[in-house]
């Protein structure tokens, strides 16, 4: 499924995942992908795409948020959520099989997979860097996401450690 988007004079095509970003780009539908670049080595290294760059955000690649009657209504369930995905991380980040899963899973070189592995931090516990998320809100100040920051103490919850 393909969704557009307009948003400050710049055309978006929402094209959802990897599978989708093969034919976009063949097709024209879109000129640009953003992804993870380890995980689309391959498709550069065989030439299916190019990489023109790479955007280091100040930010996790993946962040899990609830409004707050969410966290109300739900909260045993987040927190039971929560403690599967940092289990599972903290599982992936020691198990002695890692850099083969990486292998099995994503088409990667061996050299690749490991650099990927040991160069990407994992979240297994409830603390969030307060810089990390001061340096979010700068970045989405600058480009007029967000008309101020705010005390990072108010944007998580009270099972989250700000660090």
């Amino acid at each position: 499924m393909v969704s557009n988007h307009l948003t400050n004079d710049i055309y978006f095509v929402l094209i959802e995942n990897m599978h989708g970003a093969i034919p976009s780009l063949q097709n024209n539908e879109s000129q640009v992908f953003f992804w993870e670049k380890y995980t689309t080595k391959t498709l550069v290294d065989n030439n299916s795409i190019k990489r023109i760059s790479e955007f280091i955000t100040p930010w996790s690649c993946f962040q899990i948020v609830a409004s707050d009657k969410a966290l109300h209504e739900k909260r045993t369930e987040i927190q039971g959520m929560l403690k599967a995905i940092n289990f599972t991380c903290k599982q992936f980040m020691t198990a002695d099989n890692s850099i083969e899963m990486l292998l099995e899973n994503f088409d990667m070189k061996p050299k690749d997979a490991l650099t990927w592995f040991y160069s990407t931090e994992w979240n297994t516990d409830f603390k969030v860097s307060e810089k990390m998320l001061e340096n979010v809100m700068h970045s989405l100040k600058k480009i007029g996401n967000i008309p101020q920051e705010v005390n990072p103490k108010l944007l998580v919850d009270s099972m989250v450690d700000l660090v």
